[in-house]
C-alpha cells in the first residue's frame, strides 16, 4: 500500500471536510464560537504612544545574523504601515541620542531566550512574547522586551517528537523571525490575536502559528497585512488629535466725526466702526455733541 503524507495545512483541511460530512450524514447540530472576523481587534492593553520613535536594541548574539535582517524587515514593515495608518510609531534600530532624557526615550529590546511561567515551567506553546517593562508618565509603554522562545517552543507541545518550532532544517526559517517580529509588534501597538475560529491563512500577522515548524504552513503573511494596519489605525488612541481652538479674533475700533447744521446748531456726530480680522462687524452713528448754535 502506498503511504501518503499530508502537510499540516492539507491534513487540517481534510479533517475539516470529513468532520462536515459526518455532520451532514448524522444531522448533528454543532454550536460554533462567535467569530469576530479574520482581522485583529484592538486590545485594552497599553501601547507605545502615537508619533514616538522607539529605539530598538537587538541582542549582541543576534546582531550580524540572518535573524537580525528578518527582525529589521519586520520593523520596517510596521514603519511603512504606521506612516499610513495614523499611529506614526517608528521603530529605529540603535541607541537613543545621548541628549535625549531617559524619561523621553522609548525603547524595545530584542532577545532569544526560554519563556517560562511564574513557576519556572517552560512554555512550549508560546513562540514569542512582548513584555511591557516600564511606562511613561501618561501610562503608555516606554520600555518593552520582545523575546523569541527559541529555547523551548515546539510545533506541537503535546507531541515533542514533531520538533522545535524554530527549526533551521525546515522550510520557512528564512522568514519566521520577521513574522514573529510583526506579530509581537502588533501587540505593542494594541492588537489582539485573531480568534482561531476566525483565522484565515495569510490574512493577518496576528494569526496564531504553531501548526508547522517556522510557520511553513503560511498562517501568517510575510509583511504586515492591510487589515492589520487598518486595525491599528482604527484604534481611538491613534486617531488624529482634535484641531486646536481657533485663536481669538483681532478686533479694532475706529471713530470718525462729521458735523450737521440742524435748527441753528452745528451738531457733531461720530461714526464708530469695529473690524475683526479685517471684516466689518459693527457700525453705528451717534450724536456725540454740540459744537455751537446761532442766536
Amino acid at each position: 500500500m502506498r503511504k501518503i503524507t499530508l502537510s499540516g495545512y492539507a491534513a487540517h483541511t481534510l479533517f475539516t471536510l470529513g468532520f462536515l460530512l459526518i455532520i451532514v450524514a448524522t444531522g448533528t447540530k454543532v454550536a460554533y464560537a462567535q467569530c469576530s472576523g479574520p482581522c485583529p481587534t484592538a486590545s485594552t492593553g497599553t501601547t507605545y504612544p502615537q508619533g514616538v520613535t522607539v529605539y530598538v536594541d537587538i541582542d549582541a548574539q543576534i546582531q550580524g545574523t540572518p535573524q537580525e535582517t528578518q527582525i529589521r524587515n519586520g520593523l520596517e514593515s510596521w514603519n511603512a504601515a504606521n506612516s499610513a495608518n495614523g499611529s506614526n510609531v517608528n521603530f529605529v534600530v540603535g541607541q537613543p541620542p545621548a541628549d535625549l532624557p531617559t524619561a523621553n526615550a522609548y525603547l524595545l529590546h530584542v532577545i532569544n531566550g526560554t519563556l517560562t511561567d511564574p513557576n519556572g515551567q517552560t512554555l512550549p506553546g508560546t513562540v514569542a512574547r512582548f513584555h511591557r517593562n516600564a511606562y511613561d508618565a501618561s501610562g503608555n509603554v516606554r520600555d518593552g522586551l520582545l523575546t523569541f522562545n527559541t529555547g523551548s517552543a515546539l510545533v506541537d507541545p503535546s507531541d515533542p517528537s514533531r520538533g522545535p518550532y524554530y527549526d533551521p532544517n525546515q522550510p520557512g526559517y528564512d522568514t519566521i523571525f520577521q513574522k514573529e517580529t510583526e506579530h509581537e509588534i502588533g501587540h505593542s501597538l494594541g492588537l489582539n490575536d485573531v480568534d482561531d475560529v476566525c483565522r484565515q491563512y495569510g490574512q493577518s500577522v496576528m494569526n496564531h502559528a504553531t501548526d508547522c515548524a517556522n510557520d511553513n504552513c503560511g498562517a501568517k503573511p510575510v509583511g504586515v497585512a492591510q487589515c492589520d494596519s487598518n486595525a491599528v489605525g482604527a484604534e481611538a488612541r491613534y486617531q488624529p488629535p482634535p484641531p486646536p481652538d481657533p485663536p481669538p479674533p483681532v478686533c479694532v475700533t475706529y471713530d470718525s466725526q462729521f458735523w450737521v447744521f440742524n435748527g441753528g446748531c452745528l451738531e457733531e456726530y461720530t461714526i464708530r466702526e469695529t473690524y475683526c480680522d479685517g471684516y466689518l462687524v459693527n457700525y453705528y452713528i451717534y450724536l456725540s455733541g454740540f459744537d455751537w448754535c446761532i442766536g
